[in-house]
């Protein structure tokens, strides 16, 4: 026979089991003593007996289990709160032990009376912080609303029978924004993706935050049909259910993409699938970065103007490498940088591969030359320009530029892109046209537009429309449509004639 291992985790049981008895044992002989101490667990409980019989007294009691239990001394710690180290920590996605174990290496560093903050210390403050962070948005009226949608892969918890189970699946978000200002509202989760569900879940969401609507003058979105559908869209059927118009406010840097989409699929193909195309030079795209830069052919074209402040990355290398093309001198580290991923979601990385495609073939293809010269001449002088300028005011300005650049095209290349920008021409309104012009510079433009602002405030014609529309209708005297249009249009023209019935004179003759 032999001797086995010691059952470690039989052994852990045994432990904590006589330790809950010894803490109940000590509890039970000096409570007031074991609220404030804590006891080293690892003998056994004949070590509480006294040699007599008799019960012992609270002080004598504690010095003897003090000295069988030496008391543990707690580490002072005090309450501090962490609303910075919260915010960074959602800023960039670290974990609850990550930020925890950083947070106390700095504080241990620093010699601080708080030497340790655990997990559970610093996702207590998180929730804290994005609770109060959350009370903060308390607006009772906006003025313009923005919205725009996309799907993503969400982490939900299932519940299958008395489980919950972690699974990723497609979700659709639409998020709010709130101009001027750049307020971010919130996010709601359409029932159904269409754009009665989207345009339900908007309204829902103003109501359940008290949000009024009353003073909403505009909305903005993306060009796309489900939101500025003529009869069954967002917007539409926002004005609906708010039954007042608004402010279509389009993005601009959608409206300046769609040209340069359905040229490069006129010329090239359309595409196979998320990430790859048909047609020779979409398959040439996917490498071109890997291609040495050769000696090319300068473009003409207007140099572009300063780059803000705030361009991303793919920004910066689309105003580099224009500029290059322009000016022919190409910079050494540009050609080892990036263009971007090829996607067919991100709009820039498109321009910049064809770029880089072109400063490295030594005999580009007439359908590379035109795209690179449409994108010189036309889409990256009016992406740079709508950055620099993106008020609502200057909207109409960078359609009007958009159109002009793009009059040097043959006239099959110019109906392509000429179908997409009156598809997409919403800064053609009178609205948005008017609100052009009362932004002016000259004081003449100024002054029309206030005219014509007055002239369109000052006539009903809409409403009195509506209003004979309704007379007609609820006439007992015409039973048919064709009676109730003559009798509309006799009503019109003797108004015409004889807007007043004072004197002879009011008669207008035809």
């Amino acid at each position: 026979m032999i001797i086995g291992r010691v059952d470690v985790t039989v052994s852990k049981k045994n432990l904590i089991n006589q330790e809950r008895k010894l803490k109940q044992q000590y509890r039970s002989v000096s409570p007031a003593i074991a609220s404030t101490s804590s006891v080293n667990l690892d003998i056994s409980t004949s070590s509480l007996s006294s040699e007599t019989d008799e019960p012992l007294k609270n002080d004598a009691c504690a010095e003897k289990i003090e000295s069988v239990f030496p008391l543990k001394k707690k580490k002072k710690v005090s309450s501090i709160d962490l609303p910075t180290v919260s915010k960074t920590c959602d800023r960039y996605g670290v974990s609850d032990r990550a930020a925890a174990v950083i947070v106390s290496s700095v504080l241990h560093d620093i010699g601080s009376e708080v030497e340790v903050i655990d997990r559970s210390k610093l996702r207590r403050e998180r929730n804290k912080t994005r609770q109060e962070l959350q009370k903060q948005v308390n607006l009772k009226d906006i003025s313009a609303l923005y919205f725009d949608g996309r799907k993503d892969k969400t982490l939900k918890i299932i519940k299958k029978g008395n489980r919950n189970y972690r699974k990723v699946m497609i979700e659709e978000h639409t998020a709010l924004v709130q101009e001027p200002g750049s307020t971010y509202l919130g996010y709601v989760v359409p029932h159904i993706g269409s754009a009665k569900g989207i345009a339900f879940s908007i309204t829902n969401f103003l109501k359940q935050l008290n949000i009024s609507h009353d003073g909403l003058m505009a909305i903005g979105c993306d060009g796309t049909n489900v939101n500025t559908g003529k009869y069954g869209g967002i917007i539409r059927l926002l004005e609906k259910q708010l039954n007042k118009p608004l402010q279509w406010i389009i993005c601009l840097l959608h409206m300046n993409e769609l040209p340069l989409r359905h040229l490069f699929f006129h010329l090239d193909g359309s595409t196979s699938g998320p990430k790859s195309y048909n047609g020779p030079l979409g398959k040439a795209l996917e490498n071109c970065e890997e291609l040495p830069v050769i000696k090319y052919k300068i473009i003409e074209g207007d140099m572009l103007p300063e780059m803000p402040n705030d361009l991303s990355t793919d920004q910066k290398y689309l105003h580099r490498i224009v500029s290059a093309i322009i000016t022919g001198t190409f910079p050494d580290d540009l050609g080892h940088k990036s263009p971007g991923k090829l996607s067919h979601a991100r709009w820039l990385t498109r321009a910049n591969r064809l770029l880089r495609l072109y400063v490295a073939t030594e005999n580009p293809t007439s359908a590379l030359v035109t795209l690179t010269t449409f994108i010189v001449k036309v889409y990256a002088p009016s992406w740079f320009a709508i950055k620099s300028k993106p008020s609502c005011k200057d909207g109409s300005r960078h359609l009007f530029n958009i159109i002009y650049s793009s009059r040097y095209l043959p006239d099959d290349l110019k109906g392509i892109v000429d179908t997409v920008i009156q598809r997409n021409a919403y800064f053609a309104h009178a609205e948005n046209v008017l609100l052009a012009m009362i932004t002016d510079e000259r004081k003449h433009i100024r002054e029309l537009a206030a005219r014509r602002i007055l002239k369109a405030r000052s006539s009903a014609a809409v409403e009195r429309a509506v209003k004979i529309t309704t007379e007609a209708a609820t006439s007992m005297s015409q039973c048919t449509k064709k009676s109730r249009l003559g009798a509309i249009k006799a009503k019109l023209q003797s108004r015409a004639q004889m807007p007043k019935f004072d004197t002879k004179c009011h008669f207008k003759p035809n």
